[in-house]
C-alpha cells in the first residue's frame, strides 16, 4: 500500500536508470571496439554526440531524483513527501529520457538516428500551429469581416433613403 508515492517513484527511477545504464553500455560494447579497430570512425563528433546524449539522459535522471526525494526536518520527520514524477514536468523528463535512449540505440546504427530529436519539438510546432496559430488566424479573419457588414447596411440604408427622398420630391 502506497501512500505517498514514493516506492512507485523510486521504481520509475530505478527502471530510467536501468535503461540509461544499458543503452549506454551497449553503445559502449558495440562502438569502441569498432573505434580501435578503425580510428577514422571514432571522429570527434561521434563522440561529443554519445557524450552529449548520454549527459542530457543523466541530467534529467538528476532532476528527477531531486524532484522525487521526500524532505525532512532536522529531527527527521518527513515535511514532503517528494513530487509525483509521473504527471507534469516529470512526466515529461521521463518521456525525454526514453526518446534520448531511442536515439542513442538507433546511433549505434546510423547517424540519421539523431533526426529523431527533431520529431518530438516538430510535432509540438505542428501542433502549436494547429491549435493556436490557426484559429487565430481564423479568427483574425471572421472579425475583420464581420464588421464590414454593419458597415455595408449603412450604406445600403443612406441609399434606400437617398432614393426615398429623391423618390418623393419627383413625384407630384
Amino acid at each position: 500500500f502506497v501512500v505517498d508515492g514514493s516506492l512507485a517513484n523510486d521504481a520509475r527511477l530505478k527502471t530510467l536508470f536501468l535503461a540509461v545504464l544499458l543503452v549506454n553500455i551497449c553503445y559502449c560494447v558495440a562502438k569502441l571496439p569498432l573505434y580501435y579497430k578503425y580510428p577514422e570512425r571514432a571522429t570527434p563528433g561521434a563522440l561529443a554526440t554519445w557524450g552529449a546524449l548520454s549527459a542530457t539522459a543523466a541530467g534529467a535522471l538528476v532532476l528527477l531524483r531531486g524532484m522525487a526525494r521526500p524532505a525532512r526536518d532536522a529531527s527527521g520527520e518527513l515535511v514532503d513527501g517528494g513530487e509525483d514524477i509521473t504527471t507534469g514536468a516529470g512526466e515529461y523528463l521521463a518521456d525525454m529520457i526514453w526518446v534520448v535512449c531511442l536515439t542513442q540505440i538507433f546511433f549505434i546504427l546510423t547517424k540519421w538516428a539523431l533526426l529523431l530529436l527533431v520529431v518530438i519539438p516538430g510535432y509540438a510546432m505542428f501542433r502549436l500551429g494547429m491549435d493556436v496559430l490557426v484559429p487565430m488566424y481564423k479568427a483574425r479573419q471572421e472579425a475583420a469581416a464581420a464588421p464590414a457588414e454593419p458597415a455595408q447596411q449603412f450604406a445600403n440604408r443612406k441609399e434606400r433613403r437617398a432614393a426615398q427622398k429623391s423618390g418623393g420630391k419627383g413625384r407630384p
